[in-house]
């Protein structure tokens, strides 16, 4: 291979007593000591410990939808901390709930241990819910709720299709034999 004039090698050409190439590896110079400015200790980075989320991750919004991102279109799921695309929405939420992900977002996997002011606190919440009391719903007072309201469609939707299924049922004999079939199967059991 050819080397272009003025180009630096790494090795040094010398001809020994004989007349023979040797080739000695240029030791570079030492390193100049570091300056003040390069001395300064590095600025820490605020670390926040892990709490819960409060934004609500659409993952059904998601589903099936293309979205552009730097020129290349990416589908099903991207995380924009991170630069990774995801095929499915299992990937994608194991990926948001990672310590690789928390770490670039700058949040450490340590919880914020819970004093006995917040306990008390949460108890309250906690009876105020059970007696009605309380008038801005969380998430487990809409869940509840929704619970109930499906119970009841279940019961109604029970109760109709016995309904129709007593009138469907509820034929006489002529009814029957109008129809022009069999009266009994050949049963001897009577009515």
């Amino acid at each position: 291979m050819k080397r272009k004039k003025g180009e630096e090698t790494k090795y040094e050409v010398k001809l020994d007593q004989y007349g023979r190439k040797t080739w000695h590896i240029k030791v570079p110079d030492a390193p100049q000591p570091p300056t003040e400015e390069e001395q300064k200790p590095l600025e820490r980075l605020e670390v926040k410990n892990l709490t819960a989320r409060t934004e609500k991750l659409d993952l059904e919004k998601m589903i099936g939808k293309t979205a552009l991102n730097s020129a290349d279109a990416v589908r099903g799921f991207y995380c924009n901390t991170c630069e990774i695309q995801y095929n499915d929405s299992s990937a994608y939420l194991d990926h948001i709930n990672s310590r690789k992900h928390y770490q670039k977002l700058g949040i450490s996997m340590r919880v914020e241990r819970a004093g006995i002011d917040k306990v008390k606190e949460k108890l309250k919440k906690a009876k105020a819910i059970e007696r009605g009391e309380v008038a801005n719903p969380t998430f487990a007072d809409i869940e509840k709720k929704i619970e109930k309201e499906e119970e009841e469609r279940r019961k109604k939707k029970k109760k109709v299709s016995e309904k129709e299924l007593e009138e469907a049922i509820d034929f006489d004999a002529q009814e029957i034999v109008a129809f022009g079939l069999p009266g009994d199967f050949g049963t001897t059991k009577k009515k």
